[in-house]
């Protein structure tokens, strides 16, 4: 009979066990040791022909350093890789995402977008009205032309005074015409430039978001767009009130001319 003995890492007997030659020995339970694992008993305990000590051998476990084994289960474990760093972020210190500002040159803004929609709109509302005001303002000047003449000429046909139109009202109406021009030309100035922005500072290829840097801008340039194509309105409804006024003070004056 031959005696083996299990013995930890400190050498503490485990156990001791009379085994025939030839037999095999049955391994006690494994004691925990803190900091390591069990690996294995250092020494074969089967077909015993001599006295054994066998003793356990333990791994020690590393410190937690921020590795991980990834789960076999995982669809990315094997582009993950094992024993793949990572780094513990607090709850203080979690960078932004490309759905914030952080990184610009990676986001379009889709507001940006609608901002940059509205002003073309605008712009395109801007000209057509000027087109269409202008054509008015055409007929207006004709018709103003065909009455002065008309004026005119029974004045003429009578040997009465000749009437002639105020020059201060003929500038006021040029000074109008002016200001209004100035405003739908800045109108139409901010909704192009509104696009321009949009295409050199936007990249619909990246991640959208809802707001960046350039929104701001184009915020402002269509707000000047808007107060532009105001102003712009008001004036001409301003000067189409007073053509009430005037034409009374014609035909009156070509009443009063006739008679």
């Amino acid at each position: 009979m031959f005696t083996v003995r299990f013995v930890d890492w400190q050498g503490t007997v485990l156990k001791s066990e009379q085994v025939a030659r030839g037999g095999s020995a049955t391994a006690p339970a494994v004691p925990n040791r803190t900091g390591y694992t069990f690996q294995k008993w250092d020494t074969p305990f089967t077909n015993v022909t001599s006295d054994l000590t066998v003793t356990a051998e333990y791994l020690a476990i590393p410190p937690d350093n921020g590795s991980f084994t990834p789960d076999p289960k995982d669809p990315l474990a094997q582009l993950k890789g094992e024993g793949v760093p990572f780094i513990h972020i607090g709850a203080n210190d979690v960078p932004l995402g490309p759905g914030s500002l952080a990184d610009m040159s990676i986001v379009w803004s889709i507001s940006n977008l609608i901002l940059c929609i509205a002003g073309f709109l605008l712009a395109i509302f801007a000209l057509v009205f000027a087109i269409v005001r202008k054509r008015r303002e055409n007929e207006e000047e004709n018709e103003r032309a065909e009455r002065a003449e008309r004026a005119e000429r029974i004045i003429y046909e009578q040997g009465a005074y000749s009437y002639r139109q105020a020059p201060e009202d003929d500038r006021d109406r040029k000074k109008g015409k002016k200001s209004r021009m100035v405003w739908l030309i800045v109108a139409i100035v901010m909704g192009v430039a509104g696009v321009i922005v949009f295409v050199l500072t936007e990249n619909l290829s990246r991640i959208m978001v809802l707001f960046d840097y350039w929104t701001i801008v184009n915020f402002v340039i269509l707000v000047i767009g808007i107060i532009a194509t105001v102003l712009a309105l008001k004036r001409a409804k301003a000067k189409k009130a007073d053509k009430s006024s005037e034409a009374p003070r014609v035909m009156n004056e070509e009443y009063t001319a006739t008679a």
